[in-house]
């Protein structure tokens, strides 16, 4: 959105901002840069920081309050917006907490807590 980088699972125009797909990409990043030594890992070590701090920054974007978006063409695009069904929701889910395993920033370990009680309808306390 013109702050953050971010890599897109799909190539729209506008961007269509998909979650789970960006972070893959960040996994995938994660594993280059810890296993292609230290000269061959450096862009992919850039990529993956420069990506994570994007995610940290727009994770709140993609909550609900009573779950999680696939995406943000809701805002790009000026439409409803794209609920997660409940098995990208988990994905989501799931996603951060492996995320959350290489890097101990506590916005993980909340979202992860906040969308696992939307799983047994929980609700932010914004909603």
């Amino acid at each position: 959105m013109g702050r953050h980088d971010w890599y897109e699972e799909y190539p729209t125009s506008p961007s269509s901002f998909v979650l789970n797909g960006f972070m893959y990409s960040l996994m995938g990043l994660y594993d280059l840069k810890e296993t292609a030594g230290e000269e061959l890992g450096r862009e992919a070590r850039r990529l993956y920081e420069r990506g994570m701090a994007s995610l940290k920054a727009m994770l709140p974007l993609f909550d609900t309050g009573s779950g999680s978006v696939y995406d943000l063409r809701h805002f790009t695009l000026g439409t409803a917006p794209n609920l997660a069904r409940w098995d990208y929701h988990t994905t989501h889910i799931n996603q951060l907490q492996l995320l959350g395993s290489v890097d101990e920033a506590p916005v993980f370990k909340e979202f992860v807590k906040r969308w696992k009680s939307y799983l047994k309808g929980g609700r932010a306390k914004h909603n």
